[in-house]
């Protein structure tokens, strides 16, 4: 009976793997296919197809030669792969619904499909396959990695205490950071689609990212703020969390959601760029805060539509100047601020259409100080004021050229100081009061009646303004050419 016994006893351990032994396993040979719990595996390329499963602390490896692989349970059962490598696999790896685990390099090529997920370990990760954009790449393990991308596709999750280093460019689905640290390399990550997503982690190095499609944006970090964002051109970028970076490039839409902010820090000059079609709007209450931490100049043009606030910040004293035109709707309201005991200067060179209305100051503050410059252009202008409940009274503005104003310019707290010969035109609707003008002489006109609205030759009515002018005082210009 002992002996019948040990006999059952071989032969049940014949029948399957040593499992403590590892292996370096081989699907089937092109043009045959199969299953990954199948016993079809090889020992070598093309050996004898007898092997069971791959089980935690194999090796597999896709050649040239293998053929079609379908994952239909999870891979491996337990534990993970020691390798996977499929450098020069031209064949297709469905993973279907399940995850396939890798503790140690893993090196993708060939086709990938399914709504899986493919869990990369420790060492090299290279992704030269076309991967289904449902695919998850979960980077999940400790350590330092790099991260060699040549492929598509594929929706990319790093969620490790680890380091990830990108060492190329890559285009993908998707991407997102739940932990830890990403370096960047200044390298760019373009997505197809899919959304960007930061939850937590470190970013170092500078990031690049591109929309080439449209998608969810979302980078609520300042201590780890984007590089630079760039929308393509009849794309939409929907930012509903946040949205953080030192350059914005926008050839399409950046729409903000909800009552979140896009928050831009000017890195260098020429941060901000719009093509002939990009705008930034929103579609709830949010705002775009662009934090000029040191002396700034755009040549751009620069779009918003909608009724988009626009706040201009900083910690020190600082102007953001824009040589490009800015084209802001009536709806508008661009708040100029600086931090505590200091200011933040907004100068335009070009021209303004839309009529937005300018805020100097900050809302209960009595130190935090806006100015505003203007150029030598047309600037079409709803209102200019103190911010409401500021009590600052060294805001400025400083006209150079010709003003269109359509509201009301009340320059109670807000110092005129006009370098050359600025000109305020009230259209016909607008009012100045309470203005001081220092220094050289400011031009107030206005090119019809304020309630009749007939055409006026010259200053027959006075209703304009309500000004006390201590350099020089022209009156007397005619209406609006």
């Amino acid at each position: 009976m002992k002996r019948l016994l040990f006999a059952v006893m071989l032969v049940l351990a014949l029948a399957v793997p040593v499992w403590g032994a590892a292996r370096t396993l081989y699907p089937v040979q092109s043009p045959a296919s199969m299953d990954w719990s199948a016993s079809t595996w090889a020992l070598t390329d093309g050996g004898t197809a007898d092997e069971v499963k791959p089980a935690a602390g194999d090796t597999v490896l896709f050649t040239a030669n293998s053929g079609d692989v379908t994952v239909d349970e999870t891979a491996p059962l337990t534990g993970a792969l020691a390798v996977l490598n499929m450098t020069n696999y031209t064949g297709t790896l469905d993973l279907g619904t399940y995850t396939l685990t890798v503790d140690g390099i893993c090196q993708l090529f060939g086709t990938i499909t399914g709504t899986g997920t493919i869990d990369a370990g420790e060492g090299l990760f290279n992704q030269a396959a076309a991967v289904a954009d449902a695919i998850t790449l979960l980077l999940t393990t400790s350590g330092s990695h790099n991260i060699y991308w040549i492929g598509t596709g594929g929706s990319i999750n790093i969620n490790c205490a680890g380091t990830w280093t990108l060492s190329n460019n890559i285009s993908a689905y998707a991407f997102t950071q739940t932990l830890g640290t990403l370096v960047g390399g200044s390298r760019t990550l373009t997505l197809n689609g899919g959304d960007l997503l930061y939850t937590a982690g470190t970013l170092t190095g500078d990031l690049n990212v591109t929309f080439a499609v449209s998608g969810n944006g979302n980078w609520d970090t300042s201590g780890n703020k984007l590089n630079l964002v760039t929308v393509n051109a009849g794309q939409t970028l929907t930012m509903d969390v946040g949205l953080a970076h030192k350059k914005l490039t926008v050839n399409g839409t950046l729409s903000i959601g909800g009552a979140y902010v896009l928050a831009t820090y000017p890195a260098a000059n020429d941060s901000i760029s719009m093509g002939a079609a990009g705008s930034v709007g929103r579609t709830g209450t949010g705002l775009w805060r662009v934090y000029s931490t040191s002396d700034t100049t755009n040549a751009g043009d620069i779009r918003i539509t909608g009724t988009l606030p626009v706040q201009i910040i900083n910690a020190t004293d600082d102007t953001f100047q824009l040589d490009g035109d800015l084209e802001a709707a009536a709806g508008n309201t661009i708040l100029i601020h600086g931090a505590e005991g200091n200011y933040t200067g907004l100068t335009l060179n070009g021209n303004l259409t839309g009529y937005p209305t300018f805020n100097l100051g900050l809302a209960g503050s009595g130190t935090r100080t806006g100015r505003l410059t203007l150029g030598s252009g047309v600037y079409r202008i709803g209102s200019i004021t103190r911010t409401a409940t500021s009590t600052t009274t060294a805001n400025q503005f400083n006209p150079k050229g010709h003003v269109i104003l359509s509201g009301t310019m009340t320059g109670t707290g807000i110092v005129v100081t006009p370098t050359y010969e600025g000109m305020i035109d009230c259209g016909g609707f607008g009012s100045v009061t309470a203005v001081e003008s220092i220094g050289r002489r400011l031009v107030i006109r206005r090119a019809r009646h304020h309630t009749t609205g007939i055409p006026l030759r010259g200053w027959e009515d006075d209703s304009c303004s309500n000004v006390k002018f201590e350099g020089r005082l022209i009156i007397g210009e005619p209406g609006v050419n």
